[in-house]
This record gives structure tokens, sequence and C-alpha cells, in this order.
């Protein structure tokens, strides 16, 4: 048997979107040299001193990625005023392929054989 990961407490819930919103706020000021993008979610560690922030953008994502990569010290500096912990947590970038799951669940369900399926019929 495969043991699961703990569910996230509501603390690390609370400090994760503090920080999703703070990204946000910091990244719309335009102090960075980064494309358009969304924050989606941030999902921290138990102990709150490292948070993987999930994000979508338009165009290449691994460019993106490593454009967050030269800027994450100072993102996380940029975190200070906005957070009341005790440690500025270690940001690490991930894509969000949450659109492109959706979209393969949608093609799916417009699949003929699947619609029949799903109908409970038996036509050919």
């Amino acid at each position: 048997m495969v043991a699961s990961a703990p569910l996230p407490t509501t603390r690390q819930y609370r400090v994760g979107e503090a920080v999703r919103r703070a990204l946000s706020d910091i990244l719309a000021r335009g102090d960075f040299d980064l494309p358009l993008m969304s924050i989606t979610q941030v999902d921290m560690a138990p102990d709150l001193r490292s948070a993987r922030v999930y994000f979508m953008g338009g165009g290449d994502s691994m460019q993106l990625r490593e454009k967050l990569k030269q800027v994450r010290v100072p993102l996380q500096n940029a975190l200070r005023p906005y957070l009341a912990t005790r440690y500025l947590p270690r940001l690490k970038f991930c894509e969000d392929h949450t659109l492109h799951h959706v979209s393969l669940i949608h093609d799916l369900f417009e699949n003929p054989r699947v619609a029949r399926d799903l109908r409970g019929g038996d036509e050919a």
C-alpha cells in the first residue's frame, strides 16, 4: 500500500493564497521583465519554507519558466511586505496544465464512441 501525502492544513492554504495574491500584485506592477501570465495556485510546504507556484501564460512555457527562475530571488524578496511569516518561502515555478487536461477530457466526451456509451445505446 502506498502512503498518501497528508492533506494541506488551513494555515498552508491561507499562506499559499496570500503568496498567490502577493505575486499577482507584484507581477501586475510590471517591475519584472516578464510576459503576461496568471498565478493560478500556490502550494505551501508544511513548514511554510517553500512554495510551489503554478502559472499559466501565453507563448513558450519553457522560456517563461526560465525567466521566472532568473527573477526568483528578487520575487521572493518582494514578498516580504506582503507576508507576516517568519521566513520567506523559497519559490519553485511549475506550469499549470489544468486547461490542457480539461481540453483532453472535452475531446474525449466529443468522441462518438464515448458519446454512444454514455447514452447507453448499442447502435453501431
